[in-house]
């Protein structure tokens, strides 16, 4: 972090009065206005207490420590959902995690056939379950990728 001549905290918590927090994207031209699919940005799409996106966008680093964030989030949610998940191998809780990250653990939860399976330890019936869905139809290479992770675990 570079040397600065105030106090960091200080100049945050005055910029959250200043320019508001807001912890979703929003139009800085028009704060109030619902963003949502098709909306025209009349200034800035912006994000948080005030990052510009267009004018400042996140780095490699700053996406990994979001995704970070999110991935922690979906984890939790998952093994409370999932509870025996955490018996299988790190790449087969890696590829399920995938899986929610794509689809969120309700998702994920109306995989019955392919969590059975998975469950019962039937990791080749699992992954060709996985292989016949729709999901893995659309997801096309992610799909490919986790067949394979549930199959060699």
């Amino acid at each position: 972090m570079p040397m600065i001549g105030f106090d960091r905290e200080t100049l945050i918590s005055d910029l959250v009065v200043d320019e508001g927090l807001r912890p979703f994207i929003y139009d800085d031209a028009a704060p109030a206005a619902k963003i949502g699919p098709g909306y025209r940005f009349v200034g800035n799409p912006t994000i948080g207490i005030g990052h510009a996106l267009a004018l400042t966008p996140f780095t490699t680093d700053q996406c990994r420590t979001i995704c970070g964030w999110d991935v922690d989030a979906k984890a939790k949610e998952l093994y409370a959902a999932l509870s025996w998940l955490s018996g299988l191998s790190e790449p087969r809780q890696r590829a399920v995690a995938n899986m929610a990250f794509n689809m969120g653990v309700a998702g994920v939860r109306g995989f019955t056939t392919f969590l059975a399976l998975l469950e019962k330890a039937d990791y080749g019936g699992a992954a060709y379950d996985l292989r016949t869905t729709l999901w893995a139809r659309q997801v096309g290479a992610r799909a490919t990728r986790i067949e394979a992770l549930i199959r060699g675990g």
